[in-house]
């Protein structure tokens, strides 16, 4: 497991100040890659197979969720980074923002606990 923290620019649109922050990345190999792909695949499958149980419901959920398993599975395997936590200050009002786990993608949205505006992350 490869960690890395990457700088990042918080703003909320219409306010010139900026503030900075920090994500801590994960780096993820080709096999833990394939590793996390296979689960997300099998927990499609596997809800397939439970909801053959289910009266009426079992005509959608089953081809659906047989469908979804490789559309899953390469979705996650695409994924090469995961932001696991972070840390900045709200550019509003200044109070102290955490960063929860999520898929690494820009912009990032984040929404004020103090405040409630929402605050756009963008690369350094």
């Amino acid at each position: 497991m490869n960690l890395v923290e990457e700088k990042i620019i918080l703003s909320k649109e219409g306010l010139t100040n900026k503030t900075d922050g920090v994500l801590n990345i994960q780096l993820l190999s080709q096999k833990e890659r394939l590793v996390r792909a296979l689960k997300f695949g099998g927990m499609c499958w596997g809800a397939a197979i439970f909801s053959v149980f289910l009266p009426i419901l079992h005509f959608f959920l089953v081809p659906g969720l047989l469908l979804a398993g490789p559309v899953v599975v390469f979705i996650v395997y695409k994924q090469t980074k995961l932001i696991l936590s972070g840390s900045g200050e709200c550019s509003s009002c200044k109070e102290s923002l955490n960063i929860q786990k999520s898929f690494y993608r820009f912009p990032l949205s984040i929404v004020c606990n103090k405040c409630n505006n929402s605050i756009t992350c963008m690369k350094y």
